[in-house]
């Protein structure tokens, strides 16, 4: 399935201008996005799913923007709308020798997409139950020492 490492630099560079574009337009701060590009462009060459750690990072992406007041529609269209816009970039796709391989790449990459957007989900739920609960669980020093004198 994969794609030709020679295009690895160049792909990196347009994933990296794709990201920038879509967070200005969304925005939203690039670094919601993560290295979601990157990892989404190592599946789609290699037809393996998103590794935990990839996973993990896109459920603290979702708990950074809960916690940032993004909402998270704007989180999960930003992450869509780079998907699409990157696919033109992807190696895997751009190598693919029929459609066969072609089929398989954008399986790959919806499913991808999929479990990204599940991720963010959980993680931006996570950050509201956790933005819910500070103010109660822990309140300012300040009014610490208030209560106690």
């Amino acid at each position: 399935m994969g794609g030709g490492r020679s295009d690895a630099p160049a792909a990196t560079a347009a994933m990296a201008a794709i990201a920038a574009d879509v967070a200005e337009e969304s925005r939203i701060p690039v670094a919601l996005l993560g290295g979601y590009l990157r990892a989404r462009a190592a599946v789609a060459g290699t037809g393996r799913r998103l590794a935990r750690r990839e996973l993990d990072a896109c459920r603290d992406r979702g708990m950074e923007a809960a916690t940032a007041g993004v909402p998270l529609r704007g989180v999960v269209d930003a992450y869509l709308t780079a998907t699409w816009r990157a696919w033109n970039q992807l190696p895997a796709a751009r190598a693919a020798v029929d459609v066969a391989v072609l089929r398989s790449v954008a399986r790959t990459v919806l499913r991808a997409a999929d479990d990204t957007v599940a991720a963010l989900a959980d993680g931006y739920q996570q950050g509201q139950r956790d933005v819910i609960r500070t103010p109660l669980c822990q309140p300012p020093v300040r009014q610490i020492r208030l209560l106690n004198h």
